[in-house]
């Protein structure tokens, strides 16, 4: 560990180091990543301040200055602590500094809120370094990432009568929003964060789509595909639909012409993270070809 140095993120030129981080790792492991460029850019820009969220990670740098690995605090809506943390596959050995920097983080912020990370049933080292630190597995897990190749088929996925899918626009960002808060697809937005979004490094608003209802001002669904061009990789995050137009088949339509889009530009396959609790999830997307993939549990140390 003696070549190994941490300190505070500081700008974007930090931010840029993490996405290549996590974009070399990939290249070497391939869906067996806990983080995507796509999730650090959603995660990030979805924060009502995106600059602060950034401020609260801590980076850890090799001799040669270049970025190792990085961990990732900070809290949900109930005030419960969270970590996410990512090494590069040479550097497993850095998981407990992390975790042991990062629990410090929360005990000056919140002393005595319980901490959740993530660990994945094929790493055994992580699994010993969290007991050892006191978490416990929960019965909480995500497929972290189901995966569809893009050399098969993929379904026509027609869209319903009454609706049209197109490419989203700045001037959707209130309706989608709407959308988002109401589906629970993920954590609420504004139309701030949104924007924010949609200025992210990964974003490419070809593969924001939205199935809009003909005649009406209305978006009933959508959902944002980021493209790591280097890794020939898509990832869907998040697909959402409003309560009022399920069962329309909108969510099959949109992934259908998503991975058709994905493939135009030179993708191999696309990822895709669902809920293990979330069975309507995990059957749609297991009939559009996504196989499941290593299981992300929630582990937590109580306070």
């Amino acid at each position: 560990m003696s070549d190994i140095f941490s300190r505070d993120y500081v700008n974007e030129d930090d931010y840029t180091l993490m996405r290549q981080l996590l974009r070399s790792a990939y290249a070497i492991v391939g869906p067996d990543v806990a983080m995507t460029i796509g999730d650090l850019d959603y995660w990030r820009f979805q924060s009502p301040d995106a600059d602060a969220e950034m401020r609260s990670c801590r980076l850890w740098l090799d001799g040669d200055g270049a970025l190792a690995g990085f961990a990732w605090p900070g809290c949900v809506e109930d005030g419960a602590g969270v970590i996410d943390l990512f090494a590069h596959p040479r550097h497993g050995h850095m998981l407990d500094p992390m975790l042991e920097w990062a629990e410090h983080w929360h005990s000056k912020r919140a002393p005595g809120r319980s901490i959740t990370t993530i660990g994945f049933d094929t790493d055994d080292h992580m699994t010993v370094v969290l007991t050892r630190r006191g978490y416990a597995r929960t019965e909480s897990f995500s497929h972290w990432y189901r995966v569809r190749p893009l050399d098969q088929p993929i379904p026509e996925g027609a869209v319903a009568d009454g609706y049209r899918l197109r490419s989203a626009e700045r001037g959707d960002a209130a309706a989608i929003v709407e959308v988002n808060n109401q589906s629970g697809a993920g954590p609420a937005l504004t139309t701030a964060s949104c924007g924010a979004i949609m200025d992210a490094p990964t974003y490419r608003p070809e593969l924001h789509l939205v199935a809009e209802v003909l005649g009406e001002p209305e978006i009933a669904a959508f959902c944002i595909v980021w493209y790591d061009e280097v890794n020939f990789a898509g990832l869907f995050e998040p697909v959402a639909c409003h309560p009022a137009h399920h069962r329309r088949g909108l969510a099959t339509a949109m992934i259908s012409d998503g991975l058709r889009r994905l493939r135009r530009l030179g993708a191999t396959h696309a990822l895709v993270a669902t809920s293990g609790s979330n069975e309507p999830a995990n059957r749609l997307y297991a009939s559009l070809g996504f196989k499941p993939g290593r299981l992300g549990w929630e582990w937590t140390k109580k306070a």
